[in-house]
């Protein structure tokens, strides 16, 4: 079971990108421990799934370093698992939810093994997909979608999850299911949430960062149900700003 630790499994550091003169992130820096679940927030064009793709190593930065277990992201790619936020399956491809889950398991020619196919059953499992597995993709739910791609993308062994708005289109009851799945997840995993529905999070997360081109981590504060900030959008976490964080990126109270 990997435990919420310091030790830094991503590092970020003075990360900035853009496309010539249109800067989408400038000077970012932070980093994550084993076992956090990181919620990234704010507006539409602030650079948060631009963040997870330097992450995983689809973009190049212009400049700074980005680090996924001390290694490049190209390295370090088969350590994460990446739930886009738009699904690019043919839902009219003939193919069942096992099939989906199962493609995970990068083989040669498609020569999948006992274990492969034990490893499908154990996320099937974890995602509560065991009664769909025979199910066609085309006949199930958003949320029954989402549970999917997630069990997908760990049956690659990852030990990061990247969930780029995991709650696009589904309904409340898929919601807490799936918030209470990524919970038990981050036993072993950490987890990034790219996510614009900050009460999905507001129960599960250990940080968050708040992305409009720069980077700006608060402490969580429960002590009160709701504020609007006008940087982030009409929902926001509640943050204290009375807390300067120190290196590690932490709060000191």
């Amino acid at each position: 079971m990997v435990k919420k630790s310091s030790d830094h499994i991503i590092k970020v550091e003075n990360l900035s990108f853009g496309y010539s003169s249109n800067i989408i992130l400038r000077d970012v820096s932070f980093s994550v421990g084993h076992g956090e679940i990181i919620s990234i927030v704010g507006p539409n064009g602030g650079g948060k799934t631009t963040l997870l793709k330097l992450l995983l190593g689809f973009l190049k930065p212009q400049s700074g370093t980005v680090l996924i277990k001390g290694k490049s992201p190209e390295s370090a790619r088969k350590y994460m698992g990446y739930v886009p936020q738009y699904m690019t399956l043919d839902r009219k491809f003939p193919i069942t939810v096992g099939e989906v889950i199962l493609s995970g398991r990068v083989r040669p020619f498609g020569f999948y093994t006992k274990k492969d196919r034990l490893r499908v059953s154990e996320a099937m499992e974890a995602l509560e997909l065991c009664e769909l597995k025979n199910e066609r993709f085309s006949e199930i739910s958003g949320g029954q979608i989402q549970r999917m791609l997630i069990a997908r993308s760990i049956l690659s062994d990852a030990e990061i999850l990247l969930l780029d708005e995991p709650t696009s289109n589904i309904d409340s009851p898929s919601q807490n299911r799936l918030n209470l799945i990524l919970k038990e997840l981050s036993k072993k995993m950490t987890i990034l949430i790219v996510t614009h529905d900050t009460g999905f999070v507001s129960n599960i997360t250990d940080r968050v960062f708040c992305i409009n081109k720069t980077l700006a981590e608060h402490p969580i504060d429960d002590r009160f149900s709701k504020i609007v900030s006008s940087s982030y959008g009409n929902q926001s976490f509640i943050v204290r700003h009375d807390t300067k964080l120190n290196s590690t990126g932490r709060g000191n109270s």
